[in-house]
């Protein structure tokens, strides 16, 4: 990399981008915390099941994390992965609205973020400063 390119500052919408997957990435892990403490508070004879819930969360929680850290690094590669990854959670906040993942609030809240990261993971600072295009 360049020294020029090396020495500039991020642009605010990578910035952004970081703050954005960081936020997904804490309320994945708060949510493997959640999760652990609830399947280990009551005998409901499903432990396998909680534990691979919870082992599942902390490892989203864990690539998201790789995500932030891949833009924050200007690895050109991460971008697949974060379209990936809010495609997904526009997908839940559709199940969200739809009833099928508790009330339709819950939907807006992954919904907007979701958004977010969409359109700064594509947009021309983003492209310019992390892939290099």
């Amino acid at each position: 990399m360049p020294v020029n390119a090396e020495r500039r500052g991020r642009h605010p919408a990578v910035l952004a981008l970081v703050a954005i997957l960081a936020l997904e990435a804490a309320a994945l892990a708060a949510a493997a915390a959640f999760l652990l403490v609830d399947s280990t508070s009551h005998a409901s004879g499903a432990g396998t099941a909680d534990i691979a819930l919870v082992a599942t969360t902390a490892l989203l929680a864990l690539g998201v994390v790789m995500l932030a850290v891949g833009v924050a690094r200007r690895w050109p590669r991460v971008r697949g992965g974060i379209v990936v990854w809010q495609v997904l959670q526009i997908a839940a906040a559709i199940a969200a609205f739809q009833g099928l993942l508790g009330p339709a609030w819950i939907g807006w809240i992954v919904l907007a973020p979701a958004l977010a990261g969409l359109w700064l993971a594509l947009s021309r600072p983003v492209t310019r400063d992390v892939v290099g295009a």
